[in-house]
């Protein structure tokens, strides 16, 4: 069902979930592998938290005073990892500004905007290109939804009816102003806190047994099930297309794709 996942998360976030590497692009890199900026030897991310986070014994005595090693490390670190074949600075393969998005990036979106028959944004500002511009690269015929606490990249538009066909831009969704309601036929705006609004659907469609049992899952081995990641403010004129997860199905079911 999932075809996959477009995150500018760096931390790595999506892969505690479980989820196959293959399923996840991470369009600004992450710390899951770290590369040497001398001879190109990769490393793996434990062996980068490692470095950072394990204190010298010769610089503490084998004494954290009751800290954890993160904690130690985070009030005395000045350590930059290096490499062990060559020494020289080992960077983790997160992209900074100016620098080339990762080669998988430009591989596979091309593929998966023609491949996908629905698309799904959650929790974002959708302000920072190229991955903003996914949105509008999908196919005219397939349904996207919008999860998010704010409406964000709106189409623009002209308000004029040219030969028959009223003109909106092609980029931005297409609610969030009445015009654009009017003539939306596949764009859903569903506003609110990303996690209620996933429990919601979820519990729509029978599967909150199956999440509850994987965030009590994540939650005995110490992973945070609750983060959230929310966007700016922008202002929405009508609630037509908004929700809270309990209504997705009949908002969906009121749109008429465009064959």
């Amino acid at each position: 069902m999932l075809l996959r996942v477009y995150t500018q998360n760096i931390d790595t976030l999506e892969r505690q979930t479980g989820m196959s590497g293959d399923k996840v692009i991470e369009c600004h890199g992450s710390y899951a592998t770290n590369t040497c900026l001398t001879c190109g030897q990769k490393y793996s991310q434990k062996w980068f938290k490692d470095k950072i986070f394990n204190v010298d014994s010769k610089n503490n005595n084998n004494n954290n005073n009751g800290k954890k090693p993160e904690e130690k490390a985070t009030a005395t670190m000045t350590v930059i990892p290096t490499c062990d074949n060559c020494d020289g600075i080992v960077k983790p393969d997160i992209t900074f500004y100016g620098e080339n998005l990762p080669e998988i990036f430009g591989r596979m979106y091309k593929n998966d905007v023609q491949s996908a028959d629905a698309l799904i944004v959650l929790g974002t500002s959708l302000q920072v290109y190229p991955v903003a511009g996914i949105v509008d690269l999908v196919r005219p015929d397939i349904p996207r939804i919008l999860i998010n606490r704010d409406c964000v990249h709106r189409a623009n538009y002209m308000g004029k009816v040219s030969k028959g066909t009223f003109e909106i831009s092609t980029d931005g969704f297409w609610f969030g102003k009445k015009e654009l309601d009017k003539h939306n036929y596949r764009d859903i705006f569903v506003q609110g806190d990303c996690d209620e609004v996933i429990k919601n659907i979820c519990k729509d469609l029978n599967w909150d047994e199956e999440l509850n049992t994987l965030l009590k899952k994540k939650d005995s081995k110490g992973n945070n099930s609750g983060h959230k990641n929310n966007s700016n403010n922008n202002g929405v004129e009508d609630d037509k297309k908004r929700g809270n997860g309990n209504d997705l199905s009949a908002m969906i079911d009121n749109l008429s794709i465009k064959e």
